[in-house]
């Protein structure tokens, strides 16, 4: 089974997931300082994506925690 989560950056520093089953904002992750400019998500993984903001912060999620789980 596929993820229902889509991963939106805003021109804040918040990344937010949404559930298009239940067509709602499923969480907020915060943890950039700067506007969300990249997402990515794993191949191997559904839980895990990665994000980048203009300052160049990456952050490693484990989108059913709250807090990066790696950051470069």
């Amino acid at each position: 089974e596929s993820s229902s989560l889509i991963a939106v950056g805003t021109k804040s520093d918040q990344l937010r997931l949404l559930d298009i089953r239940q067509e709602a904002n499923a969480h907020t992750l915060n943890g950039h300082s700067e506007e969300v400019t990249c997402l990515a998500w794993s191949n191997l993984s559904e839980h895990v994506l990665v994000s980048g903001d203009v300052v160049g912060t990456v952050f490693v999620w484990d989108v059913r925690k709250p807090v990066p789980i790696a950051s470069l």
